[in-house]
């Protein structure tokens, strides 16, 4: 019965992914996963939504990535809501950059670009305008590369 159920999800996705001109072999990364039940379900949907809020305060502020918490939210949604990550996949806004790490499994050079290009503006503007003196400075850098680096390590989509 598990295996009539699942194949008919894989169909479903399958329809889902040929719909949205993508290569159906390589929608095998949504249909591995595993989703949960009971009170750890709970706890991904509300994890799911902090990383949610994040992702869209990174859209509207500079310096905040939305890229890494957008990741996070389809990785604890994919688990506990499936349908609902369907959606966030389907949004304008976000869907481009979860489908190619999804079906491409990366992120494109360009979303890299623009979102290294925002943190370095952000850094710099945060320093000029409060005028941090020099260990507070050195921090808020520190913690910017390390953004930097975690951005610069996300594979890129294969072709």
């Amino acid at each position: 019965m598990k295996t009539v159920q699942t194949k008919q999800r894989n169909v479903e996705r399958s329809h889902w992914y040929s719909s949205r001109r993508l290569d159906v072999h390589q929608s095998s990364v949504m249909t591995t996963t595993q989703s949960v039940t009971g009170l750890r379900r709970m706890l991904y949907l509300l994890l799911a939504g902090g990383f949610f809020v994040l992702a869209m305060a990174g859209v509207i502020l500079p310096g905040l990535p939305t890229t890494p918490f957008l990741l996070l939210t389809s990785y604890f949604l994919v688990r506990s809501y499936p349908r609902l990550n369907e959606r966030l996949i389907k949004s304008k806004l976000f869907g481009p950059i979860l489908v190619d790490w999804h079906v491409k499994g990366g992120v494109r050079r360009a979303v890299k670009a623009k979102a290294i290009s925002f943190v370095f503006l952000a850094i710099g503007l945060s320093v000029y305008v409060t005028q941090f003196s020099l260990v507070p400075s050195l921090i808020v850098s520190v913690a910017a590369g390390i953004g930097i680096v975690v951005i610069v390590k996300l594979p890129e989509p294969r072709d």
